[in-house]
């Protein structure tokens, strides 16, 4: 025999609803709103000596009520995958907003065609770009994804330079450090005198693991961790920097780019500074015969089988990777595109959403086989001319020290003789894909010696490179 008795949790008393079998919060004191229970009797029933037994429909939410609360819950939030932790944190929103007569701010004008470009999808393509969103960063719940960028000693070292060499940028301001991983970068902003900082994640794992680090280093007085995605991030006042290692496969690969486009449009004071801002993505033609004819190998004898025929779909894999000698590289590099998010315009937006169609010529420096296109890029941490001159450069050239990064190697379908001297000319089309618009979608057409070539190329969100650094 059983009743029902109040449930205390830390900063919030929470009293049960027993006919609609959900827990709602009374008084919050600290804390997000508490996440909805929809069995009371399992959860918070108690024996009780003597009490009258509940009915049934007492303890359980009916199947009308449920399809109710569904189809209230589909119709607020079919604009994304239902998450409870974020559904209940609106929902405390708006009771504040209610109570403080606050209404939120009108969304973007249908003037802006780059707002509804970046969000203007219908309600099926944002819902499975919502659901691929969601498994794109449950990646990063495990904190060993992270372990790579960590331990890149040229990555870090960038960011500490361009951070810490420029205390004078982030003395008594605000910063925003979007993807913040596991708060690295935002300790780096508050010990380098950040008045205050706003680590935001969207990896629901990740953003507890950069809470314990923030506690442990003892900065949880500057530094606020807030999990969930920027589009949807209110912080009540505009930032004076924004810092985020958002850089990806051909600059647009995991669609960061687009994160912190919109979160300049929208949270970034006037004036206001992006670290790093400047960005300069180029390609390079390699002889990449080893790997080639060692994968060739392995296939001929792969489990005791030959399995060399299937080589045809390895060449049409694109892979991370860094190349075993720079004397692999036998062109001079082709810069396609340069992107600057200290701009007034919305240019970096715009390309993040619709991507970039660029011709390039490659001219041979010696005698060689061309097997692939390798595109890597360079960042600078200008500030908008604002840092410190010389301005820190993190550099992903082949022929440079290595990184976590690595390049991106796109082998074509035949290895093409050139001269020395001789030039190829090609035009390399990049888009997001879709619904998942952290994936890209990649063509490359070629022309030499009077032959057009064409393949494509499908990049993953998540490319693992194939040797770590």
């Amino acid at each position: 025999r059983m009743k029902m008795i109040p449930h205390k949790s830390k900063g919030c008393d929470r009293i049960v609803s027993a006919s609609q079998g959900l827990c709602r919060s009374i008084a919050p004191v600290s804390g997000r709103p508490a996440r909805p229970v929809l069995k009371a009797s399992t959860l918070y029933a108690t024996q009780a000596q003597g009490a009258a037994q509940p009915s049934t429909s007492e303890l359980v939410v009916t199947s009308e009520q449920q399809q109710r609360q569904a189809q209230k819950i589909k119709l607020a939030r079919r604009d994304r995958s239902i998450s409870w932790e974020r559904w209940e944190l609106l929902m405390f929103e708006r009771e504040n907003d209610e109570d403080d007569g606050v209404t939120e701010e009108a969304g973007p004008s249908e003037a802006d065609p780059v707002l509804l470009a970046a969000g203007g999808e219908d309600d099926a393509s944002v819902s499975a770009s919502s659901a691929l969103s969601a498994g794109y960063f449950s990646h990063f719940d495990d904190p060993l994804a992270h372990e790579p960028y960590l331990a890149d000693k040229v990555l870090i070292n960038a960011y500490r330079q361009a951070i810490t060499g420029n205390a004078a940028l982030m003395k008594g301001k605000v910063v925003l450090d979007l993807g913040c991983g596991p708060a690295h970068l935002a300790i780096m902003c508050a010990q380098a005198g950040a008045k205050r900082v706003y680590a935001v994640e969207a990896s629901e794992g990740a953003a507890a693991m950069a809470q314990r680090v923030v506690s442990a280093a003892g900065l949880s007085g500057i530094i606020t961790v807030l999990q969930g995605d920027v589009e949807q991030l209110q912080l009540g006042e505009q930032v004076d920097v924004i810092v985020s290692d958002w850089m990806g496969p051909m600059l647009l690969g995991g669609g960061m780019l687009r994160s912190v486009a919109l979160a300049k449009q929208r949270l970034l004071k006037p004036g206001g500074v992006v670290l790093p801002d400047l960005s300069e993505l180029f390609v390079v033609g390699v002889e990449d015969r080893d790997y080639l004819m060692g994968t060739k190998e392995r296939f001929e004898k792969l489990a005791g089988f030959d399995m060399s025929a299937a080589m045809t779909q390895v060449v049409k894999q694109p892979r991370l990777d860094s190349i075993a000698r720079e004397s692999q590289v036998f062109t001079a590099p082709h810069s396609l595109i340069t992107l600057d998010l200290s701009s007034q315009d919305s240019s970096a937006l715009r390309t993040s959403v619709q991507g970039f169609s660029m011709p390039f010529q490659l001219t041979a420096l010696r005698e060689e086989r061309l097997f692939a296109l390798m595109l890597y890029w360079d960042v600078s941490f200008s500030g908008g001319g604002q840092a410190q001159q010389p301005h820190v450069v993190l550099s992903t050239d082949p022929r440079g020290p290595p990184t976590s990064f690595q390049q991106l190697l796109l082998n074509l379908p035949k290895s093409i003789r050139m001269a020395k001297g001789a030039v190829l000319s090609g035009t390399i089309t990049c888009r997001p894909s879709q619904p998942d618009h952290r994936r890209l979608d990649v063509e490359v057409q070629v022309e030499f010696g009077g032959v057009t070539a064409s393949t494509a190329y499908s990049i993953p969100a998540l490319l693992r490179p194939r040797n770590a650094v």
